[in-house]
């Protein structure tokens, strides 16, 4: 079971990123076990995202081993 999580959030401010992370907060607090270790905004950008997720890795805030950490991101969707 999952343990620890990342998030990584869209544009701040933005009303559907606003949404997305009250969202996620909500369930997060159904489950008291999942401490968040962190939390950055990739701005909905797919560079910005990737060194995001570079600096966590970095950070050792992810890591495959234990298989109890995961990230969550808010992604746009595209037509």
């Amino acid at each position: 079971m999952v343990r620890e999580i990342v998030l990584i959030e869209g544009l701040p401010g933005h009303p559907t990123n606003v949404a997305r992370m009250e969202g996620v907060e909500e369930v997060l607090k159904e489950y008291p076990g999942i401490k968040v270790l962190g939390r950055e905004t990739g701005k909905w950008d797919e560079a910005t995202g990737q060194q995001v997720m570079s600096n966590f890795w970095r950070l050792s805030l992810i890591s495959t081993a234990t298989g109890r950490r995961m990230v969550w991101q808010s992604a746009r969707c595209r037509q």
